[in-house]
């Protein structure tokens, strides 16, 4: 092989890897980026949401209920013995593409029960949004009831007794 030839070769090969490592550092840069803008809420304002979730009058979700706390209203339904858990998220909204910088995400309580015979709820109250804060109405976003054969998805609350009534227990 020429020198020429090889020198060409070489040359093109740490161009290839300078190229590569551009791209790393600016693919490194994005996520850093993104992760920032999307930062994750803080610990005042998850206190804040959960606790105000918790005391939302079910009426005000769906008026067939009674005016009662939610969370006193789901340990009613679901059992003594259900496992609740509780914590604040983004409704599923985020796709973790550059669409997401700077957007102004959802926030939802969602609320996961587990109970005797493999079943569970899982429910997410829209209570405002990451940057303005507990805002607007709040709204049952997402509600599903899954058991050993399978899963259904409840559009109003007041479905939740009669789905679990039907699950395996």
């Amino acid at each position: 092989m020429s020198r020429r030839l090889l020198r060409v070769l070489i040359l093109d090969e740490k161009q290839e890897c300078t190229m590569k490592g551009m791209l790393l550092n600016a693919g490194l840069f994005l996520i850093v980026l993104m992760s920032a803008l999307a930062s994750p809420p803080t610990h005042g304002y998850v206190k804040q949401a959960l606790a105000y979730a918790k005391r939302i009058p079910v009426s005000q979700l769906d008026p067939k209920l009674p005016n009662r706390p939610f969370a006193l209203w789901l340990k009613g339904v679901t059992g003594s013995n259900a496992k609740i858990r509780w914590e604040v998220n983004d409704c599923g909204e985020q796709t973790g593409g550059p669409a997401d910088i700077g957007r102004d995400f959802p926030s939802c309580v969602e609320v996961d029960a587990e109970m005797r015979g493999n079943r569970e709820v899982i429910m997410r109250i829209a209570v405002g949004t990451f940057h303005r804060g507990l805002t607007g109405n709040p709204t049952l976003y997402f509600a599903l009831v899954e058991d050993n054969n399978g899963s259904r998805r409840l559009n109003e609350l007041s479905e939740l007794p009669g789905a679990l009534a039907t699950t395996s227990k």
